[in-house]
């Protein structure tokens, strides 16, 4: 029992490691990820890599190729195109959720997060920020009360948050964010679902459109 949870533990930690290596864009998308460079860097074994592998591509994060490789997954417009009208929806509905659920201290965990996002954005500190936006958006799903919910948008936030990363717009951007997370915040205040859908819908969408602009760009 003691040797199966020291390998549990072992493998959790390879893919913590690899799913930080790959959302901080230090393997980049579309690097192949080679089993004797990585057991040797992170000192593992081939088992714990390979289940931290096989559960990062049901993540989305990394494709194996038969006979090829495992490779960072790149997405392509047509992907972030589809992952972001997704994520529209199904925030929109845990807005909604929000509103009837959210409690008071819930509601002040989500206005707590805009002091530490403003304070990121003060300090030009990229990480904090998108830290600080992703743990907006899970406490934003927790008010919606809905934990099928939660499952899903779990992997969606894991790969839109590896994309979103490496964008060299992002801080010119994050005062527009933070108001948008400002006004979802006051619309569930409020107990408005029409109003906080809209604004959860036009945040979504803005982050879809700076996306694809950056991927234009460095066509």
């Amino acid at each position: 029992m003691a040797g199966e949870i020291k390998h549990t533990s072992l493998s959790k930690k390879t893919y913590n490691k690899l799913k930080d290596n790959i959302i901080s864009g230090k393997f980049a998308a579309g690097e192949r990820l080679s089993y004797e460079q990585l057991t040797n860097k992170l000192a593992v074994s081939q088992t714990p890599l390979r289940e931290a592998l096989q559960r990062l591509e049901r993540e989305g994060l990394v494709v194996n190729f038969p006979r090829k490789g495992v490779y960072v997954r790149e997405l392509s417009e047509t992907d972030i195109v589809e992952l972001y009208d997704i994520r529209e929806m199904l925030e929109a509905l845990a807005a909604r959720l929000a509103c009837q659920f959210a409690t008071d201290n819930q509601i002040a965990e989500m206005t707590n997060t805009c002091r530490q996002y403003e304070n990121a954005i003060s300090k030009g500190d990229k990480k904090l920020c998108l830290e600080v936006d992703l743990k907006f958006h899970k406490l934003l799903l927790d008010a919606g009360a809905n934990n099928r919910l939660k499952e899903i948008m779990k992997v969606f936030h894991l790969q839109l948050f590896g994309i979103t990363e490496p964008g060299p717009d992002y801080l010119n951007n994050a005062k527009d964010y933070l108001g948008d997370h400002l006004s979802i915040i006051a619309a569930i205040s409020k107990h408005h679902e029409n109003l906080a859908e809209k604004v959860t819908r036009k945040h979504i969408q803005h982050g879809k459109e700076l996306i694809l602009s950056q991927m234009q760009e460095m066509v």
